[in-house]
């Protein structure tokens, strides 16, 4: 169960990644065992995304390295889903290692203490990039408002004095619910992560939510419920 788990957490984050860099008009192709994007892709997005094992592939090692060759001169970036490659013969170098989580959502009629809302206008969808990035500019233009229109994409945020505090986005990709950029103005600890599974038990009950953590945030995140279902790496140059 847990390796099915996995490769649905891997599935639906390259989905959803596919679908961010196409509202940005740089088109991925999926491929059996991998991703790729060979164009430039928004800040803290892969070029490259593992879907099945490699390590003991020579054909998809190949493949892997031919890519890291062709482009060997421009940054890219490589998210290896299983934690098992050793990219450094390449300049690149290991920036994130996070492990991948999962959490069955049971069906839960009470209204969260503090309910989040979806954002649904251009403006509130540039009050919660601007409340994620922290004020980045760099990364204010990640998320263009055409992803609004997606039905399978929610900005779900807390909305207090006509500031947004706290939030995440969620993609639904088949039975799965995929949340990623989690944030809070305050601190991202273990009330923020119960608080997270209280709205998505709410709005999505009887799914399956996945997605991937490091540090603080993955402890936290398992003392709200979520367990571990494997390990990830992200290189960068």
């Amino acid at each position: 169960m847990e390796n099915s788990i996995l490769r649905t957490a891997i599935q639906n984050n390259a989905l959803w990644c596919d679908l961010v860099c196409r509202a940005h008009d740089a088109d991925g192709e999926f491929f059996d065992a991998f991703w790729v994007n060979p164009y430039e892709v928004p800040l803290l997005y892969p070029n490259f995304i593992t879907l099945q094992p490699f390590k003991d592939n020579e054909e998809r090692l190949g493949q892997i390295h031919a890519f890291l060759k062709e482009n060997r001169d421009r940054g890219i970036s490589v998210k290896d889903s299983y934690g098992e490659l050793e990219l450094g013969n390449y300049d690149m170098k290991k920036i994130i290692e996070a492990e991948w989580i999962w959490l069955a959502l049971e069906k839960n009629n009470s209204v969260p203490e503090n309910k989040w809302k979806k954002v649904t206008t251009k403006k509130e969808l540039a009050m919660w990039c601007a409340a994620w990035s922290d004020g980045d500019r760099d990364l204010q233009d990640t998320f263009p408002a055409t992803l609004l229109e997606e039905g399978d994409v929610y900005f779900l945020g807390e909305f207090k004095n006509s500031q947004i505090t706290k939030g995440a986005i969620v993609f639904q990709a088949d039975d799965s619910i995929g949340v990623s950029n989690v944030f809070s103005q305050t601190e991202i600890d273990r009330t923020f992560w119960h608080e997270l599974v209280e709205n998505m038990r709410f709005n999505f009950p009887d799914m399956l939510l996945v997605g991937y953590e490091a540090d603080l945030a993955l402890k936290c995140a398992k003392d709200a419920g979520f367990e571990s279902c494997g390990k990830l790496s992200i290189w960068a140059k």
